[in-house]
């Protein structure tokens, strides 16, 4: 082996594990994911960009920077599922289970009804 790669090799020991707050992905990565470029690949609609981005946002809410890039996904549609996720409050999506959730307490305006 050359020097330069044990070297190399001997600084890469010096970073600290960021933990990514799941707590099976940290157990099997020893603490968490180190500096670096990683890539996540599977068959679509399998929630890849959705599980990068919450990793992401929990070690940026730990202070450190984090940077993501998509091929399969714009700018436009990241931002949207970041502030989807981030925003979402527990409530119903179904028409049904939102009239429980809210009453019924319904006002009717034109052909919508507002809860």
């Amino acid at each position: 082996m050359s020097n330069t790669f044990l070297n190399d090799l001997q600084n890469n020991c010096k970073y600290t594990a960021r933990a990514t707050l799941f707590e099976e992905i940290d157990k099997n990565l020893n603490g968490g994911i180190k500096n670096g470029l990683y890539v996540v690949g599977a068959v679509s609609r399998l929630g890849k960009t959705t599980l990068v981005q919450q990793i992401a946002d929990n070690i940026a809410s730990q202070g450190h920077k984090v940077i993501i890039f998509s091929v399969e996904q714009s700018r436009f549609e990241l931002v949207s599922k970041a502030l989807s996720r981030i925003t979402y409050i527990n409530k119903p999506r179904r028409c049904k289970d939102a009239q429980q959730y809210y009453g019924t307490r319904t006002a009717r305006r034109g052909n919508k009804a507002s809860y």
